[in-house]
């Protein structure tokens, strides 16, 4: 959605992923850019002019940035990244990689990356972190050791905080995609379960 919810930005696949937008209320659907690239993940700037999106113009996915009709394209990472968020510090947040997510922010009017958590989460859970006012929520577990399988937990890095807080068990049957959802007062988070042959919608509440 963009800030104000008039548009939808997504990426349609024809062969190739591509990033179109359209009205919320119906309407025509417009391009973003005709490239033979892939484009992918797109999220709208906090001001809602310019849209942050995933291309491999380059060779590999890293994070782009361009006005809403495609123009101006700016390269904003200098490796590997995806699914990317603006945050009200001035940073855009994105993982760096699908295959090994990390996190990492870069300034959203360029500047050296940092890295924000390196270790976590872990491969196939890219989808699985969003931003909050409390902090960074995300899906890990840890590795599977001679114990036995690990189970996923939900997690918290706070803003300005170094240690990572366990908030709870993940259930089983969490799909790649599309992950999480916090909502406003970061109290309850929503995602999506897996349990053939259907699916369902989990509530997790009573954070702080």
């Amino acid at each position: 959605w963009s800030p104000d919810g008039s548009l939808l930005a997504y990426d349609g696949r024809d062969r190739i992923s591509d990033i179109e937008i359209v009205p919320a209320a119906g309407g025509a659907i417009r391009r973003v850019a005709a490239t033979p690239e892939e484009e992918a993940v797109p999220s709208f700037s906090r001001d809602g002019q310019s849209l942050y999106f995933a291309s491999n113009r380059n060779g590999r996915m890293q994070v782009w940035k361009s006005r809403l009709d495609g123009s101006e394209p700016r390269l904003l990472s200098a490796g590997e990244g995806f699914n990317t968020v603006e945050w009200s510090d001035g940073y855009v947040y994105f993982a760096r990689r699908r295959i090994r997510p990390e996190i990492w922010r870069v300034p959203a009017g360029g500047g050296p990356e940092q890295p924000v958590l390196t270790s976590e989460p872990l491969p196939s859970l890219w989808a699985y972190w969003r931003l909050a006012p409390q902090g960074i929520y995300f899906v890990s577990r840890p590795r599977a050791s001679s114990l036995g399988p690990s189970e996923h937990s939900l997690y918290l890095l706070p803003w300005g905080a170094k240690a990572v807080q366990r908030l709870g068990t993940m259930p089983d049957g969490l799909p790649v995609e599309p992950g999480l959802a916090v909502s406003p007062d970061g109290k309850r988070v929503a995602f999506p379960r897996m349990t053939q042959p259907r699916s369902d919608l989990m509530l997790a509440e009573g954070f702080r």
